[in-house]
């Protein structure tokens, strides 16, 4: 009896001290990436203003081979959208709601395996006139007290998969 006491007041301390250290976490977090890639900036930008040139280089749409992925719109403008639905990645959309000549807006929308929504944005600029600088940003939002934790961990996996699809753009580009 004395043992179970003790583990259940342990967890009661664990749930307490994760209740303190999540008032403490910011509720919105920001993740960015950055990679250059030896070509002129429009060719780049061109091409990850395409929602459809995600399938070559989105380590999240490449995961999973059976992914099924619907596009609407006029790729690469505004109101655009991709929505998709894989076993392993689960169910979501995203629609650019902003482009300019060197940046484009993404929302996104998050329905399985969890219920959330979050924005990111890619911006190409020139480092001369065959060398353009990509940068990759993720901007997220964490309820208290399980979305502030969990936002830990997603800025992490957010990033890995950012530098990742830098490297995936690179590679493809400078082919």
């Amino acid at each position: 009896m004395k043992i179970v006491k003790k583990i259940l007041i342990g967890i009661v301390v664990l749930i307490v001290l994760l209740l303190i250290v999540a008032i403490f976490i910011p509720a919105d977090y920001t993740v960015t990436r950055m990679s250059t890639v030896n070509r002129p900036k429009q060719e780049v930008f061109d091409y990850v203003k395409s929602l459809k040139n995600q399938e070559q280089y989105s380590v999240w749409v490449m995961e999973d081979p059976k992914i099924q992925v619907t596009y609407t719109g006029v790729d690469g403008t505004v109101g655009s959208s991709s929505a998709w639905k894989s076993e392993k990645m689960g169910e979501g959309s995203q629609t650019i709601t902003a482009v300019s000549n060197d940046k484009i807006e993404v929302d996104l929308n998050f329905i399985k395996p969890m219920a959330d929504q979050a924005k990111a944005s890619m911006i190409v600029d020139a480092v001369d006139a065959n060398n353009s600088n990509i940068t990759c940003t993720f901007y997220g939002h964490g309820a208290y007290p399980i979305g502030r934790l969990m936002s830990l961990i997603g800025k992490k996996f957010v990033g890995d998969a950012y530098e990742q699809n830098l490297v995936n753009i690179k590679k493809n580009l400078e082919k």
